[in-house]
């Protein structure tokens, strides 16, 4: 007997699950920070020289009743604003490889030049992460929405810049409301369901994370794990039940989510498979092989047979050696195999069942002359029948009630076929000529 690997059938791929901020769809964007501008004194995060106005509230906002209020002016005697210069830049903490989203509402306070400006993110490495080169801001009471999409920084601090593409005059003005910053805290605090079968190897619950995104993580659960974060179990000695792998996938600053997976272990039975030991048997018998039975079990046989037995024997009777394999599934995916190699033999005498117990044939291997003894066998069989390898019939006749034996001529060297029939009684036995 040859016991091949075993292993669970696990239709969840591993190798298709992506880190978080590259999968689509697994995303849930949270805010972050939001500002209304509700406020009445200068905003710090303009640039010097950028008129403002102290009283935002007197002009438009998108929500609430204040917004921040920029006014571009001409360049006079080195101070001001003029096109392509810096008017505004905020820095944002944000964790380092987290997803994000940044967008504001713009508008043209009063009439005049139409405002156009240029709207950059980046990361504190000088990374542009987005940026629109000229975003047309129409009249109040109209808004016109500024969206980043989902950008990704390398670092803990994102920077939200605006450039003014217009040189300024009078009635060049802008308002901004309602900045608003989105963190990815999606595929977290997920249970996922980890049914290992008790004939499997070490089983890493690693894979079975929604989230696989971080690898600095620690289990937590009702037995011990190995391999550190792979957070190995072993379905030969570990404790089933629920895991927890705690992790901060995108640092541990203040707002950075903190990832709270398990995975419920259980233990689901393979079949039990056995198909014997390797053996001998001869060319003209034949023996049933049973993979053994299951509610909800499948089969598959090296041959095709998709049921639990087979019927193992030698096709033609000749000498022969055959392998039988088989795969059996349990419901729960659980996977076991077996196979046995069966030796076809050429064999003298009498295939052995209970009714050949008491025949025997002599000399045999023969020099062309057998003896059959079936004394203590009279009365059971009443024909025979000689065959040739070749199948052919050599030789027929009757057996009559209280025969006790029969000699047969063998006019050929080979090997002989022997028939023997009665009422619900067949014998067969092989003879060889030399």
């Amino acid at each position: 007997m040859k016991n091949y690997f075993t292993t669970k059938v696990i239709l969840f791929s591993l190798l298709n699950i992506f880190f978080i901020q590259f999968a689509n769809g697994q995303c849930t964007y949270q805010v972050q920070l939001s500002d209304g501008y509700e406020n009445q004194n200068v905003n710090p995060y303009i640039i010097p020289g950028t008129t403002v106005h102290n009283s935002p509230q007197t002009f438009a906002a998108h929500t609430g009743s204040s917004a921040l209020y920029l006014n571009f002016i001409n360049c006079v005697s080195g101070t001001g604003t003029c096109a392509g210069a810096k008017v505004y830049e905020q820095p944002i903490a944000v964790c380092a490889g987290m997803p994000v989203k940044v967008s504001a509402w713009l508008t043209t306070s009063f009439s005049g030049t139409q405002c156009n400006m240029q709207m950059v993110v980046s990361d504190a490495n000088g990374t542009v992460l987005n940026s629109q080169p000229s975003l047309l801001a129409p009249y109040f009471p109209v808004w016109v929405q500024y969206q980043s999409g989902a950008i990704t920084p390398a670092t803990d601090t994102i920077y939200f810049t605006m450039y003014t593409n217009v040189g300024g005059g009078n009635g060049n003005d802008l308002s901004m409301d309602d900045l608003l910053i989105e963190k990815c805290s999606g595929g977290y605090n997920s249970t996922a369901s980890a049914p290992v079968c008790n004939n499997e190897p070490v089983v890493s619950l690693y894979g079975f994370l929604n989230a696989m995104n971080d690898s600095t993580g620690t289990w937590n659960g009702p037995g011990a794990l190995t391999g550190g974060y792979l957070g190995n179990f072993n379905p030969a000695s570990g404790t089933t039940g629920t895991y927890v792998y705690q992790n901060y996938p995108y640092g541990n600053l203040p707002g950075c989510p903190q990832a709270l997976d398990s995975v419920n272990v259980t233990i689901a039975t393979a079949p039990v498979v056995n198909l014997g030991s390797d053996t001998t048997l001869c060319s003209i018998s034949s023996t049933l092989l049973s993979a053994g039975s299951g509610s909800g079990y499948t089969y598959l046989w090296n041959n095709g047979v998709t049921g639990p037995n087979v019927l193992a024997f030698s096709p033609g009777s000749v000498a022969d050696t055959i392998t039988y394999s088989v795969v059996v599934t349990s419901p729960d995916g659980c996977v076991s195999s077996d196979s046995i190699t069966i030796i076809f033999d050429i064999c003298f005498g009498w295939q052995e069942t209970p009714e050949t117990a008491s025949l025997s044939i002599f000399p045999n291997p023969s020099n062309g002359v057998a003896y059959v003894n079936i004394e203590s066998a009279s009365g059971r069989y009443n024909q025979f029948e000689l065959y040739d390898a070749k199948g052919s019939l050599v030789n027929k006749g009757t057996i009559e009630t209280g025969t006790s034996g029969l000699s047969l001529e063998l006019r050929h060297k080979g090997l002989y076929y022997l028939r023997l029939t009665g009422i619900n009684t067949i014998a067969t036995g092989e003879i060889m000529s030399y």
